[in-house]
């Protein structure tokens, strides 16, 4: 009876060992989009002659910025020139998480701005923000900028991963 109470204690022990260290999906979901210890980038740019609030979207991860990652969230950093008559480039940062197969990304600056990012199966990812609301990246500037209504292509804007520096 003691050895099949071994046998059995040594099964369970290698099962959960085996548990206790294999990574969580969230970790996978953020290390595949934004892994741990590499500069990332992702870019958008509105297309010519289009009309667009946005002119570029970047989102990166600076050397800087790594060091305040944790398993379960990344520091990214945003940057958004716009077009037109605002014509002005806002920069933030955000902590990323992962929530049930999608990453949002809150503000680190702005209470409650934000957006939620979908990975492609190309490696680009899906950004969406909500037009008009506390969920826009820019929603604590000025008036000028709160006041921008994006158009329904972007607030899905498709990012690709870009190859060398988009800082």
């Amino acid at each position: 009876m003691s050895l099949h109470f071994g046998f059995a204690a040594a099964i369970l022990g290698i099962t959960f060992g085996f548990l206790a260290v294999a990574p969580s999906e969230a970790g996978q979901l953020l290390d595949r989009t934004f892994p741990r210890g590499k500069k990332t980038c992702f870019a958008a740019k509105a297309r010519s002659g289009q009309t667009a609030a946005i002119e570029m979207i970047r989102l990166t991860r600076p050397e800087r910025l790594q060091s305040y990652d944790s398993k379960d969230s990344r520091i990214v950093r945003v940057v958004v020139n716009f077009s037109g008559k605002t014509a002005q480039r806002v920069e933030d940062s955000v902590n990323c998480r992962d929530e049930n197969g999608r990453i949002t990304c809150q503000s680190t600056t702005c209470d409650g701005s934000g957006f939620s990012l979908e990975p492609l199966s190309d490696g680009g990812v899906m950004l969406r923000q909500k037009s008009g609301s506390p969920d826009v990246i820019w929603s604590c500037e000025t008036d000028d900028l709160r006041t921008i209504e994006l158009t329904e292509t972007e607030t899905m804007l498709r990012l690709s991963r870009a190859t060398g520096s988009c800082l």
